[in-house]
């Protein structure tokens, strides 16, 4: 059940290696309970990394960190917490549907893998109701809203 109004949100996302995607749906209410890639009206603070930094905006604040555990595997969500991100882009939904696109996006050229990523927004819910919210991924994500785990695909 979500109230009408705005949530916070966060999604967290790794990808250990081969094939990689992350979607975000949603459906209920405001949908027509069809489902639709889940939209955020903006984020709370910056959106930036080290270098390049973006400038805030309507969207999701999409944060990518390259080999979170050294050259290791990432079969598990890192710290983010702990480790510094090399990308920062506003990305007005999560719909990335393979590895080639995800790199492209953040823009990246080569192997794209051991990979770890968070999506900060805010979700705005204009009718009150019953909603399915679903992560899609390869390898694991995890959707938080208003600091509760709503989906865990780890």
């Amino acid at each position: 059940w979500l109230s009408k109004g705005e949530h916070s949100s966060l999604v967290l996302f790794f990808e250990n290696g081969g094939g990689a995607y992350m979607k975000l749906t949603y459906s209920g209410p405001d949908t027509g309970f069809r489902e639709a890639l889940l939209p955020s009206v903006g984020f709370e603070g910056k959106c930036e990394a080290p270098k390049p930094e973006c400038e805030c905006g309507t969207g999701f604040c999409f944060k990518a960190y390259y080999d979170p555990n050294g050259r290791g595997q990432v079969r598990d969500f890192p710290d983010l917490s702990k480790l510094v991100p090399q990308v920062a882009v506003i990305a007005p939904t999560i719909g990335l549907y393979n590895d080639h696109q995800i790199a492209r996006f953040l823009g990246k050229t080569g192997r794209f893998d051991h990979v770890a990523a968070s999506f900060t927004g805010v979700l705005f819910i204009n009718l009150p109701g019953q909603y399915q919210i679903c992560t899609t991924s390869d390898d694991g994500s995890r959707l938080f809203i208003d600091g509760k785990v709503s989906v865990n695909n780890g």
